[in-house]
């Protein structure tokens, strides 16, 4: 098992996930499309990713770390003495950054 390069992302975790979908009917088929708050969030992933990004993909198995810390400023009172368990959920945002990170080359397959 390969670990990853550590990193630190600054800023409270991106909040739109690749679950947030837009459907327009064109010529009578649906078609699926990434709504653009969800393309903004992916932008900035990329542009924090970036420096990180290995010469080679890795391969095989790997373990992956991940832990969000909010910005105090960004929490209202109550949540910052206590848990965040508002939307969205924790597997979404995981979803995100990994499809991200898939798609600019730190791993060959995420599966």
């Amino acid at each position: 098992m390969k670990l990853l390069t550590e990193f630190v992302l600054k800023g409270s975790p991106i909040t739109r996930t690749a679950q947030q979908k837009g459907e327009r009917v064109v010529g009578g088929k649906i078609h699926h499309f990434k709504k653009k708050a969800v393309r903004d969030a992916e932008a900035v992933l990329r542009d924090q990713l970036l420096p990180y990004v290995p010469a080679e993909p890795y391969e095989g198995p790997l373990f992956l770390r991940v832990m969000w810390l909010h910005d105090k400023q960004s929490l209202t009172k109550k949540m910052a003495t206590s848990f965040k368990t508002t939307s969205p959920d924790l597997d979404n945002m995981l979803k995100g950054l990994a499809d991200v990170m898939t798609d600019m080359g730190f791993w060959v397959d995420d599966r």
